[in-house]
């Protein structure tokens, strides 16, 4: 993982609010867009981890991390 990618990530982790129920083993794909200097413009699940309150709680996790920390 880069730099930048483990930068990203971060904002966007210390910025989520985790669904309280089991979210052990779960994965959601989002499709991402961002303008220069990193500001999100829209985060849209392509691939549901088949639970919405998790898929809900990844996008605005992004969502609220914006601007990314992008070079």
């Amino acid at each position: 993982m880069g730099m930048a990618t483990g930068a990203i990530k971060a904002a966007v982790t210390s910025s989520w609010i985790q669904p309280q129920t089991s979210t052990m083993g779960l994965q959601v794909l989002i499709r991402v867009n961002v303008q220069p200097g990193g500001v999100v413009t829209s985060a849209r699940v392509v691939k549901s981890s088949g639970n919405a309150l998790f898929d809900r709680s990844a996008e605005i996790a992004i969502l609220k991390a914006s601007p990314l920390p992008i070079p």
